[in-house]
């Protein structure tokens, strides 16, 4: 079992966005990410399957995609996104998002 305070040590900087790695095993990857306003992570694609959940749990800002802006982001929102398809971030207020990224279960074989 494994306890951390992702708001109690939450690191802003300004250069450049903070991601933590968290937990990280065969199954799953998850990262808290901190943003100061204005700070962006850039919208890209990843070449595998898979999925990423974006929690916001403070702050405020855009979910983008290949052209431009995608939605608003607020506390408490939830966003689960195909691996597969552009998306990025950027903080309107200084921002703290839980990000998990699990890859796609395997196809079972017909039989």
């Amino acid at each position: 079992m494994q306890k951390t305070s992702i708001l109690e040590s939450g690191i802003f900087n300004p250069d450049r966005v903070h991601e933590r790695l968290i937990h990280e095993s065969a199954g799953a990857k998850i990262k808290s990410l901190h943003l100061l306003a204005g700070q962006e992570l850039p919208v890209k694609a990843y070449g595998t399957e898979g999925e990423a959940m974006l929690v916001v749990l403070s702050g405020e800002g855009l979910l983008l995609g290949k052209h431009g802006v995608l939605d608003a982001l607020v506390q408490g929102d939830v966003v689960i996104a195909d691996l597969r398809i552009p998306h990025g971030l950027r903080a309107e207020k200084d921002m703290c998002v839980l990000a998990s990224f699990t890859p796609l279960p395997e196809k079972k074989a017909k039989q």
